[in-house]
């Protein structure tokens, strides 16, 4: 009975271990920007800033210029193979400033596969639901969005973006992101097959015993 406690323990320990790596994994780089933009590539008005509503430290800083592009974006591409599932997680803020009766300004996160032409958008009113209208500045938005994305169709490449459209021109709306990360989800399967394994161990381990 001791030797089938110490395979048990053994066994659990070992996916317990597994379980926490693959929650932990994640498939971007520098998610939250304590090294600048490294990693990640950007058009338009992309910057590192160092304090924001909801930000831990150094976000990145997606900005409207007159000067450069009323559209700004920031991109990571990232291998999907093999996944039915990810992860994604990060903090987010947008602050806008529009007088425009006939358009809106715009931040919106975009997954896509490279390889084809599946796109899943996130959009402002999305991330609405899950944040609170701050009081200290009016037309100011925070949260953290995380959700479970269903990549099983595309074929290898993904692209994480995020993208501010100021369609106003003149006035500026800027978003802050932050603590990013994208994380493959373990198949069920798997799960059962460490189940089954340790079922199997200790049922040789009762027979030897017998």
């Amino acid at each position: 009975m001791k030797k089938i406690n110490i395979i048990r323990t053994c066994v659990l320990s070992i996916l317990s271990i597994f379980l926490v790596s693959s929650a932990s994994a994640t498939l971007i780089t520098n998610g939250d920007f304590s090294s600048g933009l490294s990693g990640w590539q950007t058009s338009g008005d992309v910057t590192v800033g160092t304090a924001g509503p909801g930000m831990d430290g150094d976000f990145a800083l997606i900005s409207f210029s007159n000067d450069i592009s009323p559209v700004s974006r920031l991109w990571q591409n990232f291998d999907v193979s093999g996944l039915n599932q990810i992860q994604i997680t990060f903090d987010w803020f947008f602050e806008y400033t529009d007088n425009s009766r006939n358009s809106n300004d715009v931040f919106v996160s975009i997954l896509k596969d490279l390889d084809s032409s599946p796109v899943q958008n996130i959009t402002l009113d999305r991330l609405r639901t899950n944040a609170t209208p701050r009081s200290d500045k009016t037309n100011l938005f925070s949260g953290t969005f995380n959700g479970l994305i269903d990549v099983s169709e595309f074929d290898s490449d993904a692209r994480l973006q995020f993208r501010v459209t100021d369609n106003n021109g003149f006035l500026g709306s800027w978003a802050g992101i932050d603590n990013v990360s994208v994380s493959p989800v373990p198949e069920p399967t798997t799960i059962l097959l460490f189940g089954a394994g340790l079922a199997g161990l200790i049922a040789v381990q009762r027979r030897k015993q017998k």
